[in-house]
């Protein structure tokens, strides 16, 4: 090993379910003739999972109180309407009104937040992204 690095590598990958991310983290290590560290560098590369299809699930926990999730998915960039309406179809809020990247995305919900106050009942959701359309029953227990 004279004045020469014996270069060591180090290879790992994780996989971020909540952001849905993949990452690989690599790793280049020299070490000198004395087994010192002489050299290293870390390179992270992150390839980002994106939906096939537009797609909204049903809100969980259902029946809930007051808080609740709701998660969509959007295949490519969009306008995002996410719309909640009474049982008679009157509109109650707006809840998400913007353009939005393509990915995985969790709204979270709170009654108590929502117009004043939600009382119990049966609520409609829909999700409009695009020609997209959707639409849910969520049920508020109080």
């Amino acid at each position: 090993l004279d004045n020469k690095i014996q270069f060591i590598s180090t290879l790992t990958s994780n996989m971020d379910r909540i952001s849905n991310e993949d990452s690989l983290v690599i790793v280049l290590s020299g070490l000198n003739k004395s087994f010192k560290q002489a050299y290293s560098k870390q390179v992270v590369y992150t390839i980002k999972e994106v939906p096939n299809n537009f797609n909204l699930s049903q809100n969980y926990p259902n029946p809930f109180n007051p808080t609740t999730m709701i998660n969509y998915e959007l295949p490519s960039k969009a306008r995002v309407s996410l719309i909640l309406f009474d049982i008679l179809g009157r509109k109650v809020a707006a809840l998400i009104d913007e353009e939005q990247n393509e990915g995985y995305y969790q709204f979270g919900m709170d009654a108590n937040k929502v117009a004043n106050g939600l009382a119990s009942g049966v609520y409609i959701y829909r999700l409009s992204a695009g020609s997209f359309n959707a639409t849910k029953k969520m049920v508020l227990l109080k």
